[in-house]
């Protein structure tokens, strides 16, 4: 319980460095501390919340699986976060494009709506309209020219058509 309050107030310290590298580190500590001691979870969300400001491409993957380790549903964390999220997500390391990805889907998906339901039930049967039509239309013949030639020849070409259908 001691070393908790100890933990915490190290991680806090280390939130603040002018080091990118050790607020990675600080970033990392959070979920190891939210699963050793749950009741913490204000206090590491906090601190959460001021990596997920950060502007270091290498502190922000660590901050957003800290997010998703520790308070995996509250968006009103990451409202301010997301665009940066999104312009920064190439710049990022591959494991933590994964984990933004994974996090900016869900938040996609509760934050936002779909914009025209009635659009998306059109086109899907309009597409059911014409894959129904494509496999009720007869096949198409095709020709094709084939070129029988050696690759060192010095004879000339021998050609002939083949005629296939196409489904």
């Amino acid at each position: 319980p001691e070393i908790i309050q100890i933990q915490l107030l190290a991680v806090k310290k280390c939130a603040n460095d002018s080091s990118p590298y050790v607020r990675k580190c600080a970033a990392n500590a959070i979920p190891k501390i939210y699963k050793m001691s749950p009741d913490q979870k204000e206090p590491l969300e906090q601190i959460v919340e001021k990596l997920l400001r950060d502007s270091s491409c290498m502190v922000l993957g660590s901050a957003v699986a800290a997010f998703a380790e520790v308070c995996p549903d509250k968006w009103d964390i990451m409202h301010r976060a997301y665009r940066k999220l999104c312009h920064l997500l190439a710049d990022v390391d591959e494991w933590a494009q994964i984990t933004i990805l994974s996090v900016l889907t869900r938040y996609l998906r509760t934050q936002f709506v779909d914009p025209a339901p009635a659009v998306r039930d059109a086109l899907k049967a309009q597409a059911q309209q014409r894959s129904a039509a494509g496999a009720q239309a007869a096949p198409k013949k095709v020709k094709r020219r084939i070129v029988k030639k050696a690759f060192y020849s010095d004879e000339e070409d021998e050609s002939q058509e083949e005629e296939f259908e196409v489904k």
